[in-house]
């Protein structure tokens, strides 16, 4: 199970944005969260969101697999909060799946809450996202989260756009100045960058070691430590591409 979380302020009232974000969710959030060209709508309702109120995609994968995702309305309080559960399921019909291949199995779960607070200045959303699997076996369901949480940071800087999206339409529409978004660091930047350095760093040392002066045993420590940074890098480009290629079947 993984989980996301960021907030955004919007300079208008909480009455306004709940509208506009919760109430008419449907209609609205093809605005802030377009649909790609490859997602189908099935069925989308024409009133407001409630409790209950449901809605229906159908969308091709980048392995061309296709996949339906139903939204329900599971919480609905006015000016407060709002409460939405997808589920994706691969559809029977798979017309790129050749015929020795097994069918497609596991289904994907999403909790996505919003909360509106009114603050000074306007209203602040908290988003709260929390995915799972089931149906794909506890083996199959470890490899599929670690898949997702190697791009988590993608993920992140997708709910932060959709969030700044928001905030821009509802903002430029009274009037005020486009908002800057703040600057976002990526984590696995951050990881590369440090691994970069450390890395050069031992090197480095390494090629000055006699104008150092190192005793042998330094040396070797330094050798080693060198020789475990490679193969734990490499280790992890092979772990990540299995897994982000990962394609898990019904057995």
């Amino acid at each position: 199970m993984l989980k996301l979380k960021h907030k955004v302020l919007i300079r208008r009232p909480v009455e306004e944005v709940f509208q506009f974000v919760a109430t008419d969710y449907f209609q609205n959030r093809p605005k802030w969260a377009p649909i790609p060209k490859e997602v189908e709508i099935l069925e989308i309702p024409e009133g407001p969101a409630n409790i209950g109120v449901t809605a229906r995609y159908r969308s091709e994968d980048q392995w061309g697999r296709i996949a339906d995702t139903t939204f329900l309305v599971t919480e609905y309080e006015p000016s407060r909060k709002l409460g939405i559960k997808t589920e994706t399921r691969f559809a029977e019909h798979q017309p790129k799946r050749k015929a020795s291949q097994k069918a497609y199995a596991g289904v994907s779960h999403t909790s996505a809450t919003s909360l509106f607070e009114p603050v000074e200045g306007g209203t602040e959303i908290t988003f709260v996202n929390v995915l799972w699997f089931t149906g794909i076996g506890k083996i199959a369901g470890w490899f599929t989260e670690r898949r997702v949480a190697l791009t988590l940071d993608e993920t992140l800087e997708k709910g932060r756009e959709a969030a700044y999206n928001i905030k821009n339409l509802l903002e430029t529409e009274v009037g005020l100045p486009p908002g800057k978004r703040p600057l976002s660091i990526r984590r696995s930047w951050v990881i590369g960058s440090v691994y970069i350095l450390i890395f050069t760093a031992l090197l480095w040392v390494h090629g000055a070691r006699e104008d150092l002066h190192l005793l042998p045993d330094w040396i070797t420590t330094l050798r080693a430590a060198m020789i475990i940074m490679i193969v734990v890098g490499f280790l992890a480009l092979v772990v990540k591409g299995i897994v982000q290629s990962s394609d898990i079947r019904r057995d």
